[in-house]
């Protein structure tokens, strides 16, 4: 390899930025019904502004749920929507951090 290919190589290299920029929180379910599939909702809330919705999503209980958020402080919230009244599983203040997983293990 040439020197000049070997520069140019190195500089790209340098270029590329792989510092991560989010975060994820990772959701599992332990012991569920089958009916709560897709019926439980998670949303994630700057602990600063709670009534202000980051994300929401239905999560699959057969399944870890990833989701992607940018570093902060954060509420968790989950619950069944279809249970009347709604039933919560999960309401943590959670830290995310660039590059981190915070995993929560839910169980009925």
């Amino acid at each position: 390899m040439s020197t000049l290919a070997m520069v140019v190589v190195g500089i790209m290299s340098s270029c590329s930025d792989d510092t991560p920029t989010t975060g994820t929180i990772c959701i599992v379910f332990s012991s569920w019904e089958r009916e709560w599939n897709k019926q439980v909702t998670f949303t994630v809330r700057p602990i600063e502004k709670e009534d202000y919705i980051i994300k929401t999503a239905k999560l699959d209980i057969f399944k870890k749920n990833y989701i992607e958020v940018n570093p902060g402080n954060y509420i968790v919230d989950c619950q069944v929507q279809s249970a009347k009244p709604p039933k919560y599983f999960l309401h943590e203040p959670v830290q995310i951090q660039a590059g981190k997983t915070e995993t929560f293990t839910l169980s009925k």
